[in-house]
């Protein structure tokens, strides 16, 4: 969805910005925890502390 519209609803695709990771942009479907939670995912916040400081290359 990323690809073809330019946003993604759950916040799956995250990217680095001023040091912080974020997801890439969104769409507007909603609430994105209760989105995510829909589907099974854990909530946003959560899913982007998983991920390597954004000073850690990969």
């Amino acid at each position: 969805m990323l690809k073809l519209t330019g946003k993604q609803r759950y916040g799956t695709q995250v990217t680095c910005i001023d040091g912080e990771r974020v997801p890439q942009p969104l769409d507007e479907s909603g609430a994105i925890d209760e989105l995510r939670a829909g589907i099974g995912l854990p909530p946003l916040a959560g899913y982007l502390a998983s991920f390597p400081d954004c000073s850690v290359r990969q």
